[in-house]
């Protein structure tokens, strides 16, 4: 009853705010030569809340289609080098910011069977949370190796780590590693249970490795391909 609650309240939230967001970026295109300073800040700001609740807004629908199995996933034979690589750099931007190193280097002929966009939003999850957690000039790494039937992907980085009482809670919806996180990294804690939710609908597994002042390992496994 309470996803269901859930779901309902997002679609009835995201057309208003679709409006709200169109308005917005009408305003700011029409007034963005008489704005100072103080105003262009302050639109700034209300454009990145704006995008915060309709990211929200999409991560809840999303995880409720996955869960109530209404997404058809689209597997594929695919190279586990091609989905860390597409991973990789849709989130440069963020590596960039805080100076952060990041190395991939998948063997080429490793294949995997799945949904390409999916699993790479699953990376992107991974990486996303990598770089909120590191401090600026760390290292962040994404390998995969065989395992048997299947492929494990891993996503390590040189952070504060997680306790050891909130491992088994990560992948829970509005989850976050300490209470004090969603102020600090401005996150509703989706990220995780979305990406659980595709790796079980690939038929792996998914999990963390974590040592407090050391840093993490986020890791998934999917069949391999051929």
């Amino acid at each position: 009853m309470k996803a269901e609650f859930v779901a309902m309240v997002s679609h009835e939230i995201r057309t208003p705010l679709s409006s709200i967001q169109m308005t917005h970026s009408l305003i700011e295109s029409e007034l963005a030569d008489s704005l100072d300073d103080f105003m262009t800040r302050s639109l700034g700001a209300a454009q990145d809340n704006i995008n915060r609740l309709m990211a929200l807004v999409n991560n809840l629908l999303d995880l409720d289609k996955l869960e109530s199995g209404h997404i058809e996933l689209l597997p594929e034979n695919i190279a586990a080098a091609q989905i860390v690589s597409t991973a990789v750099n849709a989130v440069e931007t963020l590596f960039l910011s805080k100076n952060i190193a990041v190395s991939h280097n998948i063997d080429s002929s490793l294949m995997v069977v799945a949904d390409k966009e999916r699993i790479a939003q699953v990376l992107i999850n991974l990486l996303g949370n990598a770089v909120k957690y590191s401090a600026p000039h760390s290292k962040v790494s994404v390998r995969a190796r065989k395992e048997g039937r299947f492929v494990r992907f891993m996503v390590t980085d040189s952070g504060r780590g997680i306790p050891e009482d909130k491992l088994q809670t990560v992948f829970e919806r509005f989850r976050q590693v300490e209470a004090s996180d969603e102020k600090v990294h401005k996150g509703a804690g989706l990220g995780l249970a979305i990406s659980k939710a595709i790796i079980e609908k690939h038929n792996g597994k998914i999990g963390v490795d974590s040592t407090l002042g050391e840093g993490s390992t986020f890791w998934f496994t999917l069949p391999i391909g051929s």
